[in-house]
């Protein structure tokens, strides 16, 4: 009874650690927030069994595969860990039990130990196998069903056309009237510079290309500045878009008018979704002899992963203020 209970436990206590394990691939296949109460607790609790396998292998912009391949590492090594607790187990049990019976019922029983599994262990071993088969098929369901219908790629961030507001020469910064958050307008005075050589060469005023918000100041009252330095960017934020960039072996099933879904990292409950606009023509990565760590393809060490910029239009934001800079993750049908 005590070796049925003992396998028992080991048994609940691997189906436990498996399921946690497949809830916790589950959730990033499925893009599920975190942000719920229960989703966060099984992703936390996941990731603690996960043994460190969460970064051993990594697949390029292939989120889906990297983590289906880690956690299918991590559920081959408990099942391992767990048949070997349960042979350990087993041989302990039995050897204590022929020790106890004489020398005859020794030899019978180690003779039937050495040639066959205890009808309770094999039962318990194959439930064990059974829905780690199980759970690896439904693993395995969710991944291909998922990645038929989409491309997803996190190198993404919200973006838009760029003002800058440049030093037109060089001196100190003079009535500054901007900062992150204001709006400007077309050719207004944002600030003065008074130029080196003294109060008898003119200032020269700093005036905004054309309208928009300003989303960094790097200046203040007093800053000297060389001529052409940057003093603020500014976006239009009626015409703001997220850049992604697409894996250039994912790139073929990728085309303008594709419907995205876009999750945003700052909201996570809020619902945006997108449309391709443009897949540019050049590759975001070029051939280096050095390439920079993590981006090494192992089959060629002398290349890098390219990747393709993607344009995407906002089609609905939900009312969250989507600014640039955010960090997104976008999937884009294949439809």
């Amino acid at each position: 009874m005590v070796v049925r209970a003992r396998l028992v436990v080991i048994c609940a206590a691997m189906a436990g650690v498996i399921g946690l394990l497949v809830a916790r691939v589950v959730l990033e296949i499925c893009h599920l927030s975190r942000a719920n109460v229960v989703l966060g607790a099984l992703d936390t609790a996941g990731g603690s069994v996960s043994l460190g396998t969460a970064g051993l292998f990594t697949f390029g912009s292939h989120a889906n595969l990297t983590a289906a391949v880690n956690i299918g590492v991590a559920v081959t090594i408990w099942l391992a860990i767990g048949s070997a607790v349960t042979w350990s187990t087993n041989a302990s049990a039995w050897a204590g039990l022929t020790a106890e019976r004489g020398p005859r019922r020794a030899h019978r029983t180690n003779v039937g130990a050495r040639g066959r599994m205890p009808r309770v262990s094999r039962a318990l071993f194959l439930a064990v196998a059974v829905l780690g088969a199980l759970e690896t098929t439904d693993l395995t369901a969710t991944y291909l069903l998922y990645s038929r219908h989409y491309v997803s790629t996190e190198n993404a961030n919200v973006d838009g056309d760029k003002i800058a507001i440049n030093a037109p020469a060089t001196g100190a910064v003079m009535d500054w009237a901007i900062d992150e958050g204001s709006d400007v307008q077309a050719h207004q005075i944002v600030g003065r510079i008074q130029p080196v050589g003294g109060s008898e060469r003119p200032e020269r005023t700093v005036r905004a290309p054309s309208n928009g918000t300003v989303a960094v100041n790097d200046v203040v009252n007093g800053s000297f500045v060389t001529a052409g330095t940057e003093l603020a960017i500014a976006y239009d934020l009626s015409h703001i878009y997220v850049t992604a960039r697409v894996a250039d072996s994912d790139i073929a099933a990728v085309h303008p008018g594709a419907p995205v879904d876009i999750d945003v990292d700052a909201f996570p409950h809020a619902t945006v979704t997108g449309v391709v606009q443009v897949v540019q023509f050049s590759a975001a990565g070029n051939f280096t002899i050095y390439p920079p760590a993590g981006t090494v393809d192992p089959t060629n060490p002398h290349t890098i992963d390219q990747y393709i910029p993607v344009r995407i239009a906002f089609t609905y934001t939900g009312g969250i203020a989507v600014t640039p800079g955010l960090s997104v993750t976008v999937h884009i049908s294949k439809s």
